[in-house]
């Protein structure tokens, strides 16, 4: 952290940061991790975002944290089984095979 910081002062629901405080302890120092999270949200999908926003005023934070992550993991799921099947049809259609191809040879009994 050699570079210049900047010290801004932010509006946040204070279960929220009690909550953060007891989590970081014994460190003192949150800023890193508040940076990180600040990357980390900027990267989630716009749901997941507005999901966490609205969380972040609720009382029962750790319900909150439930919330947003099985939001999170739901939708992280959702695009790996996406890029997935979209990495299974372009297979497919370099193979040739597609819906309504044959690929395997019938037997002699057909």
């Amino acid at each position: 952290m050699t570079e210049k910081i900047s010290k801004n002062s932010y509006y946040l629901p204070k279960n929220l940061m009690v909550f953060f405080r007891n989590w970081c302890f014994p460190s003192k120092n949150y800023s890193p991790k508040v940076a990180g999270a600040i990357l980390f949200f900027m990267s989630l999908p716009a749901s997941v975002r507005e999901a966490a926003e609205k969380s972040a005023f609720e009382t029962d934070i750790e319900n909150a944290l439930k919330t947003i992550k099985k939001l999170h993991d739901d939708t992280a799921f959702r695009g790996r089984f996406e890029e997935a099947f979209a990495d299974f049809q372009k297979a497919l259609e370099q193979s040739g095979a597609g819906p309504g191809t044959r690929t395997a040879k019938r037997s002699p009994r057909e």
